[in-house]
């Protein structure tokens, strides 16, 4: 039996990127202020130049800080333990089996911390991503994705990204590494 799933060609690879790329770099270079706003950083160079001149000083008074990390702070409070629900009286075991095999996975992954960054990344850049692998020890891990390194088909229209077509890691290495 053959397979139907085939990779695709580097060619399509870098094709898919460059039209995220190119189709969402508005979005990004927003993304990138939202970021600045987030840590402080709300004055330009020339405005800065423009207050020296007139001697003003170029305090920023950050309420965008505050505001994502008490949302956060709430989002840890609220964490839950996962839970498997039976489906009929009899399954309950099962569920119950379930329920630790998440909690395990959850605890093996820090989820409460990875889900805090991710909270993060969403609140303040507008974006976040994370993947679910299997590793060589046959461990399921659960990895976030930096903001910056994700890429996604930009016709998407779902906010979870569920129509969209590719997705993907964009992260840059020297071709010697590589080699």
């Amino acid at each position: 039996m053959e397979d139907s799933l085939t990779a695709p060609s580097i060619a399509s690879l870098k094709a898919m990127f460059e039209d995220s790329a190119n189709l969402t770099l508005t979005a990004r270079q927003q993304s990138r202020i939202d970021d600045d706003y987030y840590h402080g950083y709300q004055w330009t160079r020339e405005e800065k130049a423009s207050l020296a001149k007139r001697g003003q000083p170029d305090n920023v008074f950050n309420r965008v800080r505050p505001a994502v990390n008490g949302t956060l702070g709430v989002l840890k409070q609220g964490s839950t333990d996962p839970r498997a629900y039976p489906r009929t009286p009899k399954d309950e075991d099962s569920a119950d089996v379930a329920s630790k095999v998440l909690r395990f996975i959850a605890d093996h992954n820090r989820f409460d911390d990875l889900k805090i960054r991710c909270a993060r990344d969403y609140l303040v850049q507008g974006t976040c991503a994370a993947i679910v692998e299997i590793d060589e020890s046959l461990q399921v891990t659960v990895t976030d994705i930096n903001w910056e390194e994700f890429f996604y088909d930009p016709r998407s229209r779902r906010e979870d990204f569920r129509d969209a077509r590719y997705m993907g890691i964009a992260k840059w290495q020297y071709a010697d590494d590589v080699a």
